[in-house]
């Protein structure tokens, strides 16, 4: 266990993200060679989007293990990487042998690829802005205009989706982990 933590540590800096980077990336292509050959090339991107997410909660998962134990406190840093990981593990698996046993899928004549672009601009937008607007702004704007892009129009729904998730958001970090989110530059010197 402590060289795994070891091996987690020194993965934890910008050489090691580009290692983890290039290692998923080679699994998911070898991946995809697995999946082309078992027969399963008409729902390739399907099998490869859980797969990618299955690596992603297991890196989280692994790098999880360099977090420090802080004394003194109730709960532990690890905690919500890892009440975020596991989950997300449970779904993307139960998703990969769902889509893994699915039936023969119709070819798609066309995609939306204009969605996943400014789905990624809007996801980039509002972590851009943490520093300024604070985590709950960003959040929300976010969430509401990914919901907007994905179809929804009930203004009653969008708005109670982004208010319910800023408030348990807020009331895990602040009130039961005891950690603060980020305010933001133009939030912090309003109330200081």
């Amino acid at each position: 266990m402590q060289s795994m933590q070891e091996l987690a540590l020194s993965l934890n800096n910008p050489r090691g993200l580009g290692m983890i980077v290039g290692v998923c990336a080679a699994i998911l292509a070898v991946s995809a060679l697995f999946f082309v050959v078992c027969g399963k090339r008409d729902r390739l991107g399907a099998l490869l989007v859980p797969t990618a997410f299955v690596e992603l909660s297991v890196v989280f998962i692994f790098l999880t293990n360099s977090l420090e134990e802080m004394g003194g406190m109730d709960s532990s840093s690890k905690l919500m990487p890892y009440l975020w990981s596991l989950p997300l593990l449970a779904v993307s698996l139960f998703q990969l042998i769902r889509t893994w046993r699915a039936p023969r899928l119709k070819a798609v004549g066309h995609g939306r690829v204009d969605k996943v672009f400014w789905a990624f601009a809007i996801v980039a937008a509002a972590i851009s802005q943490f520093g300024t607007l604070g985590f709950f702004v960003c959040t929300a704007a976010m969430l509401a205009l990914l919901m907007l892009l994905l179809g929804e129009r009930r203004i009653l729904l969008i708005l109670g989706t982004a208010a319910c998730w800023v408030l348990f958001t807020w009331f895990v970090f602040n009130k039961v982990l005891l950690i603060g989110l980020p305010a933001g530059t133009l939030f912090s010197k309003l109330f200081v």
